[in-house]
């Protein structure tokens, strides 16, 4: 028997990606299986403390450990204000099953005259390892090539950081490039590997 092979998207066409403050004013609940990916709320206080507190979820992140309950409503309350300003940033990651707040995934850098886009996430460490992030970055992937007619993404991990690579080849972008020296996190200096999947490469989960 003959397999199929995945589907992927067809190259990118000349249609136009929606302008910032369209597309980050009205983020779309994204579901998948285990997730729902959307807009955070004060409310999330609570949960986003309990895993942005742990040292190694902001291992080798530019954000700062949270060392109390107001840093969660400071985060909380930045991220509102792009929502309702249009600029671009996250989802919160919600476990469906547990209704709890155990991360963020989306873009973080949207240069719609260019077609493209960043992508970043961040993962409660009692949700490791079990295809959480990948599941979140394919929801990220295929709005971000599908409704929003994206031709490439791009994502930026420090050499360190071997679980996200991970996550980004499983979803398929392909190591580009190192950057030597390129980040100071923490108290400590970091090579920066670049990442990216161009629209035509990328296998949508179906």
């Amino acid at each position: 028997m003959q397999h199929q092979r995945p589907p992927r998207y067809a190259p990118s066409t000349a249609a136009a990606c929606p302008p910032a403050e369209v597309v980050f004013r009205a983020l779309p609940r994204l579901l998948t299986p285990r997730l729902c990916l959307r807009k955070v709320c004060l409310d999330d206080a609570h949960d986003l403390f309990a895993y942005a507190s742990d040292p190694q979820v902001s291992r080798y992140v530019l954000w700062q450990t949270h060392s109390g309950l107001m840093d969660a409503y400071h985060f909380l309350k930045a991220m509102v204000r792009k929502y309702q300003a249009g600029e671009v940033t996250e989802w919160g990651i919600e476990h469906r099953a547990s209704g709890t707040l155990i991360g963020t995934v989306g873009f973080v850098d949207y240069q719609p005259e260019h077609h493209r886009a960043e992508v970043g996430y961040a993962l409660a460490r009692s949700h490791w390892g079990q295809g959480l992030a990948t599941e979140a970055l394919h929801a990220v992937a295929q709005y971000g090539f599908g409704q929003l007619h994206l031709h490439r993404l791009e994502a930026r991990t420090v050499a360190e950081n071997i679980a996200s690579q991970h996550v980004l080849h499983k979803v398929g972008f392909e190591h580009e490039g190192e950057l030597k020296g390129h980040v100071y996190i923490k108290g400590h200096r970091y090579n920066v590997h670049y990442f990216g999947l161009l629209r035509q490469h990328y296998c949508p989960v179906v």
